[in-house]
């Protein structure tokens, strides 16, 4: 199994400033959730193409709000910390997955060990910081919207890629878990796209495929596993 964390996402925000929720601002749901279909509508909502900056657009690149996150947290936040943990959090969510994975793909291929990969899933994971900038898993999507709202110039997309995968160039060390070990580098492996965490999960001993559970909703990240 072999998986691989895109470090470039979506970063989402209500276009109703946050407060905590009280009995008086609770029903206010676009200053509650992220998702685009409810902000999109609001008057609002502040879009790159209608003039709004990369910094202030309520629909912003990952690399772009990681950014601001650190200049805003006075040095409490760790960029490099938060893939360690998005990495970790990414290899647990697959192995907990694997049963379902390997007898989805086993309809249409067999499984063997001298057989190559021929099958991908994509997954969407979204992603909530907290007030202390820990990372909560709020839902994984398994198919993720892939809708493109503004087209962007070739040149400009490998421009922006490029320097997301030099901002993101640390390499974190091997790490074991309970359900398997996971080693990773930063570094993009030949064929793969810039900016892509790849990691090898061991996984646990097959079991039967049990239930699914799924969840809809917008994506942040994402994850490929083959």
């Amino acid at each position: 199994l072999e998986v691989r964390l895109a470090r470039e996402g979506l970063a989402r925000f209500c276009t109703v400033p946050y407060e905590a929720p009280t009995a008086t601002n609770i029903a206010i749901r676009t200053g509650h959730l992220t998702n685009y279909a409810l902000n999109s509508k609001q008057e609002g909502f502040a879009r790159e193409q209608a003039g709004a900056s990369a910094e202030t657009a309520s629909k912003r690149l990952l690399t772009k709000t990681l950014q601001q996150v650190t200049q805003a947290s006075g040095g409490k936040f760790s960029e490099a910390r938060l893939w360690e943990q998005l990495e970790e959090i990414a290899a647990l969510l697959v192995a907990a997955l694997l049963p379902v994975l390997a007898f989805a793909a086993s309809r249409y291929y067999p499984l063997a060990e001298d057989e190559p990969s021929r099958c991908y899933h994509v997954l969407g994971l979204d992603i909530l910081l907290d007030v202390d900038y820990r990372p909560w898993l709020l839902e994984a999507n398994s198919a993720p919207a892939m809708d493109i709202e503004t087209a962007v110039p070739v040149q400009e997309a490998a421009a922006k890629a490029a320097t997301a995968a030099s901002s993101s160039s640390s390499t974190t060390p091997a790490r074991r878990s309970s359900t398997g070990q996971v080693s990773s580098t930063s570094r993009p492996a030949p064929g793969n796209s810039a900016g892509e965490t790849k990691q090898q999960a061991s996984p646990p001993k097959r079991s039967s495929p049990g239930r699914r559970r799924s969840g809809g909703g917008g994506s942040g990240g994402g994850v490929a596993s083959s």
